[in-house]
């Protein structure tokens, strides 16, 4: 009779734990729900609710340490939530690849090359392991070695418009303007409506003194993404070069006024404060 009692407690303490597990991935569905909804709080808190429920909730600490990560910026909470995830499912290629994003984020390269090497390794497959792999390595001046990952990124996965980004930015600072051209080229022909990638190649025919087609191209940039800095500060530069003075000072103007409104610690803020002076010096003895 006593073996019995045990033996049902136990199914009693199975059925709960079932019924645990099946609340909290319900629970974590609707946070990504929330998420894709762009309410960060509320995902948060079911995410936290999904792990409190269930513990070994594997894609519930990875959701949490993603928010953590990306949204938060608490580096501690995010290695605590993704580090419990891999813990539970260490054969999973996307966190293991995050892990790697947070190493970044921590100024930790070697390590971040580590995790994407592990997680193209679980995955051959995972274009943006292989990706991050290859930009480390150009970094650490590894040319030859990154060349090959952007072009294995680009096998992987044609849509990727990073993997063009890095492949045809290496071949620029090495001074190979002709293939970097080649490079963007593609990537606007699979892409129409890469902003980057007409924002590299507008940078490439400036490097060669093509300002009319560098002009064109860093217009079109900013169309399609307005809010990228950079590409109104290049504008800007394009446009002095071509004396079309009163051009370049609107989005000398629009680079300063958004840097300063969103907080960004960009390094040519200086800079474009000093050229916009230039100009207007420029500008006024004109009108005299």
């Amino acid at each position: 009779m006593r073996t019995a009692v045990i033996i049902v407690a136990a199914s009693v303490m199975a059925f709960g734990c079932s019924r645990a597990r099946t609340e909290s991935i319900s629970m974590t569905n609707k946070g990504i729900k929330a998420y894709q909804r762009h309410e960060v709080a509320e995902a948060l808190t079911m995410f936290e609710g999904a792990v409190s429920m269930y513990p070994r909730n594997d894609q519930a600490h990875y959701q949490l340490g993603m928010i953590l990560l990306h949204d938060k910026k608490n580096l501690e909470a995010a290695d605590r939530e993704l580090n419990e995830a891999a813990k539970i499912n260490p054969k999973d290629a996307e966190i293991v690849f995050q892990l790697g994003r947070l190493a970044l984020a921590k100024g930790d390269m070697d390590g971040a090359l580590t995790r994407y090497q592990e997680a193209a390794k679980l995955d051959p497959g995972h274009v943006g392991a292989v990706y991050w792999m290859a930009d480390i390595l150009a970094q650490k001046g590894k040319l030859n070695e990154a060349d090959d990952l952007f072009r294995k990124a680009i096998a992987i996965d044609p849509s990727y418009a990073r993997s063009y980004s890095g492949l045809g930015t290496l071949y620029l600072e090495a001074g190979a303007e002709a293939e970097a051209m080649a490079v963007f080229r593609e990537a606007i022909r699979l892409n129409p409506d890469d902003a980057e990638g007409h924002h590299n190649l507008g940078l490439t025919y400036l490097s060669i003194g093509n300002v009319d087609a560098a002009i064109e191209e860093l217009t079109r940039s900013l169309e399609l993404d307005p809010e990228n800095l950079n590409g109104a500060f290049n504008l800007a530069n394009a446009l002095i070069r071509k004396q079309r003075l009163r051009e370049a000072m609107f989005y000398l103007k629009k680079f300063i006024v958004t840097a300063s409104i969103v907080g960004d610690r960009n390094d040519l803020i200086q800079p474009a404060r000093l050229v916009l002076q230039t100009v207007q010096v420029a500008l006024n003895e004109e009108g005299n």
